[in-house]
């Protein structure tokens, strides 16, 4: 999982929407712990709001790491 994490955290650096102040790890990853079935609640803090543009790459880049396993995309916002 800190691989993951790790992966996450240099996409989202990369391409620092918003112009990133913070992202914090939160919910059952760091209380109870992460089971197979577990999301990972990233939170991210940035200097501004983000643009559409800004929200369609973050997206984009979880999406593709993430493994979802939904039935239907997710809406952007």
């Amino acid at each position: 999982m800190d691989d993951l994490i790790r992966t996450v955290l240099d996409r989202v650096l990369a391409i620092d929407p918003g112009g990133i102040v913070g992202v914090y790890l939160y919910g059952s990853s760091t209380s109870t712990g992460l089971g197979p079935e577990s999301d990972v609640d990233l939170l991210l803090v940035t200097r501004r709001s983000l643009t559409p543009q800004d929200r369609a790459s973050l997206i984009s880049t979880l999406l593709g790491l993430s493994g979802w396993k939904g039935h239907a995309e997710p809406s952007p916002a």
